[in-house]
């Protein structure tokens, strides 16, 4: 789903939403993928992942297990990575080295 307009209310989807440039959305966000080059105010949750390209404004808290910002984006707000502990891989300690 793409959005390149104004839209108020609530985004429920498992797919990829992608926030146009011209974009101003006020919304509760709940998705797999957002992709955001516009405006967002209101809380992002991603199964997937959050992308803000430049030269996105987030005003929200975000929560997702993979973020990334690039310079130039404006984000007021918390994010928290979920599902951290399920991507940990443990140290194996290297063999042959002095105890």
């Amino acid at each position: 789903m793409r959005i390149d307009g104004t839209f108020t209310g609530e985004i429920s989807t498992s797919d990829m939403l992608i926030i146009g440039e011209s974009a101003k959305v006020t919304a509760e966000v709940s998705c797999g993928t957002i992709v955001v080059h516009g405006e967002v105010n209101g809380n992002i949750k991603a199964t997937q992942a959050v992308e803000l390209h430049k030269p996105a404004r987030v005003k929200g808290d975000v929560a997702t297990p993979s973020l990334m910002i690039e310079r130039g984006v404006v984000f007021e707000g918390r994010s928290k990575m979920e599902d951290l502990d399920e991507r940990v891989v443990p140290m194996q300690r290297a063999s042959g080295g002095a105890d």
